[in-house]
């Protein structure tokens, strides 16, 4: 879900604010691959957590003796489900589709043509922000998208030469035909319409609608978006014949390739959904894809990329006036302290001076503590990252059908955020 999780965001913007829970929010996300963490084999982690209850022979019984077994892993986009990469479903699903290697190394091109001149003709300077980063010792300012490829004459004559990179007997995907793993950052701001006019913000660019789909990971793992098309024209009222450009990310050439000739496939809709007739009834006009560059040229910070690929969506409709675009992404699925530090903020008017610009607090006293918890909670039964809100959710809504209760509240935090949830 990584590489999606930037357009996620932006739904979940649009649900806050559509909702009435937040007048402005700000969605996106961030990506640093330099930084990333390395898994280490599970024995070592095992071992670490034995070391907190026994000691240093506990990690030993756990992670072995021998210490060139607990070096980490590199980094690799692996699909849980399948154990293979992205790059290793991307080649079978070019296989599966006859999407040759010509036909990827054309399209990778053309991304890398249509950045430059993006570039070149100064469309990003609204979208790229300055950073300034260490490179061996010496600040400097990076200005500009380091991946593209300017010479594409020079990429031509290259891509050739290159050995497939996931699948070595038969694959067709090379480093040219993928995109970079990079780093970078995104941001969207979200308001309704009328909070946007009050602020001097422009109101020409709006979300219509939004749909998230999900497919059988073997073997087509990276054709989700297929599925996703149909729903998300619908529910805008629009037709493929109404859309104006096309924001396809460009995980691998191949699969963007898959994915247009998908949606005009019978035999892939009879098979993943259920008979439904195809989306397209032809080829999309080319000259509406990405006509910017994509992810090949520009990189694929994963939590960035759905930002920067909306951002650029509209900043391409008003230059050229059109109405209608459709962006596509593929992806592969000191606790004690802070629970009564939060139950003695909320009636503290000196948190919420501080806060909450000195609006009243929520409690005038503490709350009943035989109503906290009743069942237990995560110093009790732990706390699985991901797995902890619908845990709680869940024990929620069980105690009040077991008890007659009628409304029950939901509190969690996190770095920097926090979740309320009335029921």
């Amino acid at each position: 879900m990584a590489c999606a999780s930037g357009l996620s965001s932006l739904a979940q913007a649009c649900m806050l604010v559509e909702g009435g829970h937040a007048d402005v929010v700000i969605a996106g996300g961030s990506d640093s691959v330099s930084n990333a963490e390395v898994p280490l084999p599970r024995s070592v982690t095992h071992g670490m957590m034995m070391a907190q209850k026994k000691g240093i022979m506990g990690f030993f019984k756990e992670a072995g003796y021998n210490p060139s077994k607990w070096f980490p892993s590199g980094v690799a986009l692996t699909e849980r489900s399948t154990g293979k990469t992205m790059g290793w479903h991307g080649d079978v699903i070019a296989e599966l589709n006859n999407i040759s290697r010509k036909d990827q190394e054309a399209l990778a091109v053309v991304s890398h043509a249509n950045a430059f001149l993006a570039e070149k003709a100064g469309y990003f300077k609204d979208e790229v922000v300055p950073v300034t980063v260490d490179k061996g010792g010496r600040k400097t300012e990076v200005m500009r998208d380091d991946v593209l490829q300017r010479d594409t004459d020079k990429m031509k004559s290259k891509m050739p030469t290159l050995k497939p990179t996931f699948r070595k007997d038969k694959g067709t995907i090379t480093a040219a035909t993928s995109s970079a793993l990079t780093d970078g950052g995104s941001a969207m701001l979200v308001m309704s319409e009328e909070k946007a006019k009050k602020l001097g913000y422009q109101t020409d660019v709006s979300v219509k609608s939004w749909y998230f789909s999900g497919i059988d990971p073997y073997p087509q793992l990276l054709l989700a978006p297929v599925l996703g098309w149909g729903p998300a024209l619908k529910r805008a009222c629009l037709t493929p014949k109404d859309i104006d450009l096309y924001e396809i990310h460009e995980a691998f050439a191949a699969q963007v390739l898959a994915t247009i000739k998908c949606l005009r496939s019978q035999e892939f809709f009879n098979r993943y959904a259920s008979g439904s007739k195809p989306v397209l009834t032809e080829d999309i006009d080319r000259s509406k894809l990405n006509v910017n560059g994509g992810s090949l040229a520009l990189g694929h910070p994963f939590a960035a990329t759905g930002g920067r690929i909306v951002t650029s969506l509209a900043n391409e409709l008003r230059r050229s006036g059109k109405r209608h675009g459709l962006v596509s992404i593929c992806a592969a699925g000191d606790f004690a302290a802070q629970v009564l530090a939060t139950i003695k903020c909320l009636r503290s008017q000196e948190f919420f001076n501080r806060y909450a610009s000195g609006s009243k607090p929520v409690l005038t006293e503490d709350i009943d503590r035989s109503k906290l918890n009743v069942n237990g909670g995560s110093l009790a039964l732990g706390h699985p990252f991901a797995a902890t809100g619908g845990r709680i959710v869940t024990s929620l809504a069980n105690e009040l059908r077991r008890s007659g209760k009628r409304h029950g509240l939901v509190s969690i935090c996190a770095a920097g955020v926090s979740v309320v949830l009335p029921f």
